[in-house]
């Protein structure tokens, strides 16, 4: 058996050990240089980063952990900047929001992006990161306990059309490998990045934008990072997916849709 199957092997069984976290790098992605995806309402990504980064930053700190966020001592930093911060971390969490393809998307007057072509979270690791099992096992812990909460992955990265075709390693998980994330692969600590909702749907984007749904993302990034489940506030309970879900802020008037390929 070669090296690969063993790996992959290992995987399967659940074989990699992963203890308790006590240093976290956070890093919010994008910036105002480089604000990342428009949103169905028009606003960037970058400031959904911030804003759940913040989050996530003060909830880790009243459980007792370390916390560094790449973006505290500069709003710039390059991708290189990032990584150096996470030297001395066990764990690096790159925290976004997600997009579809530009042939998926509905223009609106006000600048958003709009889609309903997916929806959902979905976590990335990287092979040519020296700690890939770890980072795998951190990504599965962090994919299941955002399932326990209420929350379902995206599939649509594993699409085999241009700007996807990523490896799915567990649709019930909707983790990926993407071996060319430079955040994840030019770091020495385990690194996850995870895509926290879909902004450019809707529907995820008011979730998004709330305080609510924030602290769901930090509650099951702290128990990912402790041993056993930490304890979920009243305040991390998202509403029912059978609850009506009033968007006629979100969604303004659209223009004509781009037509596809």
């Amino acid at each position: 058996m070669n090296l690969k199957s063993v790996l992959a092997l290992m995987i399967f069984m659940g074989m990699t050990t992963v203890t308790s976290a006590s240093q976290i790098t956070l890093d919010s992605g994008h910036s105002r240089r480089s604000p990342g995806a428009i949103s169905c309402s028009s606003k960037h990504e970058y400031l959904y980063n911030q804003e759940l980064a913040n989050t996530v930053s003060v909830s880790l700190k009243k459980a007792g952990i370390g916390v560094k966020l790449t973006t505290e001592h500069s709003h710039e930093p390059s991708l290189a900047e990032r990584a150096a911060l996470a030297r001395d971390s066990d764990l690096l969490i790159s925290l976004h929001h997600d997009s579809v393809q530009p042939q998926f998307i509905t223009r609106t007057r006000q600048g958003g992006a709009c889609s309903n072509k997916a929806s959902g979270f979905s976590v990335f690791v990287s092979a040519r990161n020296p700690d890939y099992l770890k980072s795998l096992e951190y990504a599965k812990r962090l994919a299941r306990s955002l399932k326990a909460k209420g929350l379902t992955p995206t599939l649509h990265h594993a699409e085999p059309i241009s700007g996807e075709n990523r490896k799915l390693l567990f649709p019930e998980l909707g983790i990926y490998q993407y071996d060319e994330l430079r955040i994840l692969k030019t770091i020495k600590t385990p690194a996850i990045l995870l895509e926290a909702a879909v902004i450019v749907n809707p529907i995820d984007e008011q979730r998004a934008a709330s305080q609510s749904f924030r602290n769901v993302i930090a509650d099951a990034i702290l128990e990912t990072i402790k041993q056993g489940t930490a304890p979920c506030k009243e305040s991390c309970q998202l509403p029912s997916p059978h609850s009506p879900v009033h968007i006629s802020p979100l969604l303004p008037a659209l223009t004509s849709p781009r037509q596809q390929p």
